[in-house]
């Protein structure tokens, strides 16, 4: 078969338990797994039984940059064509493939420190230095915090109440907030001796900015909103780049895939989630398994996979290069929907908050669980593991960021 110039050749990924999974179920669909009638390969198909010598197969797919606009809304798997096929049953028990894997041990984390803020906390960032966080809150204010001092370094006023989304520059140099007014605005952070925090409006949306988020450089921004989109801004003009529709509800959580710069993740009160490639404007993935809305998604480390969690008390693992949910994480115990997560550095730990005021620790290989920590007053809104992975910080409609170790 002769290939394209531009072709990606697809590496063999025998060695992967979600590959496994996927060779199991498709052998289980066709009868026999040791037949010479069903040892044809495909991209995701492990070595049949018995087997011959490996195959190196060429197997190639094009390169997503090359494509052109129409061919890429013909093979792209969009919103409205997963919302076509609810049903899908490709789910599979990564558990049940890890079995030879020993479990991680119960988790006791210890609260070390507790910072009081003036009202409910809606979203935290790390600064790179793993010492500075900076807060947004229902008052409108943006607080930043040394966390070694438990000190408040510096307070910012916002134009609005409610501020749902902040986030760190990856200069360090900005944060970004985004809330009740529809806007995302710049804040310029005071060095040395200077006290005056300058401040840039980047983002207008038709409806609430529910999350943001800073791409490679300070100079573009992704914002997600109530409007139904997502879109890509340009800081120095205020200009939008590119806007991302398909969602058919708020979409709630982004978030941006630094392995490759040019992937984002979205999670929307449609019960879906979306990969979007942001040099088409596309979305070449999405996700249809929860049965309730959104809250918050986040990519496995080495970008690979995502997590999302949801109103349905559960929080799900989804393989990308697989297109398939691989795992759940639900406890009977549980009967509140589920806010908030982020992995652990090498992503093996999973950190879950919850409505019922704490929060979880799961093992992702073997979807079990490891660990409960209840030193809230109310709902763990929002939680981020430093960029050092020392310290876990814990946001609350109770008034408390808590940090734990």
């Amino acid at each position: 078969m002769d290939l394209p110039s531009d072709a990606i050749v697809v590496r063999e990924l025998e060695s992967s338990p979600s590959v496994k999974l996927k060779s199991q179920t498709l052998r289980e669909q066709n009868g026999s797994a040791s037949s010479p009638a069903n040892s044809t390969r495909s991209l995701f198909v492990g070595k049949a039984h018995p087997s011959p010598p490996p195959i190196h197969t060429n197997y190639s797919v094009p390169n997503l940059s090359s494509l052109s606009p129409g061919y890429m809304s013909q093979v792209s798997r969009s919103m409205e064509r997963l919302t076509l096929q609810p049903g899908r049953k490709d789910s599979g028990n990564l558990a049940h493939l890890t079995g030879h894997i020993t479990s991680v041990p119960q988790i006791l984390l210890k609260n070390k420190k507790s910072l009081d803020e003036e009202s409910k906390v809606l979203s935290v960032d790390w600064c790179f230095d793993s010492k500075h966080l900076v807060t947004s809150l229902q008052s409108g204010h943006l607080c930043i915090w040394d966390t070694m001092a438990k000190e408040r370094v510096q307070i910012i006023q916002t134009p609005c109440t409610w501020v749902f989304a902040v986030s760190y520059s990856p200069s360090q140099n900005f944060v970004a907030a985004g809330g009740l007014d529809s806007k995302c605005d710049l804040y310029k952070l005071p060095r040395g001796k200077q006290t005056t925090i300058e401040s840039l409006h980047v983002a207008q949306h038709q409806s609430y900015v529910l999350d943001c988020s800073f791409t490679t450089s300070d100079h573009q921004i992704l914002t997600a909103s109530s409007d139904s989109t997502c879109a890509l801004w340009d800081v120095e003009s205020a200009q939008m780049i590119r806007e991302f529709k398909g969602h058919s509800s708020d979409v709630r959580s982004l978030d941006f895939q630094k392995s490759t710069g040019y992937c984002f993740l979205s999670g929307s009160a449609d019960k879906q989630l979306g990969l979007w490639d942001m040099r088409t404007g596309n979305c070449v993935q999405s996700f249809l398994t929860h049965t309730d809305e959104v809250n918050q998604v986040r990519f496995f480390p080495n970008g690979e996979a995502l997590a999302s969690v949801s109103d349905d008390m559960t929080c799900r693992l989804f393989d990308l290069r697989m297109d398939v949910e691989i795992a759940i994480y639900k406890r009977n115990s549980v009967l509140f929907p589920a806010c908030s997560l982020d992995f652990s550095l090498n992503g093996r730990l999973l950190f879950v908050g919850y409505s019922d005021h704490s929060f979880h620790v799961w093992d992702t290989l073997k979807s079990a669980h490891c660990g409960s920590m209840y030193s809230h007053e109310n709902k763990v809104n929002c939680l981020k593991l430093s960029p050092d992975g020392s310290c876990l910080a814990t946001g609350s409609w109770d008034q408390t960021v808590k940090l734990w170790s």
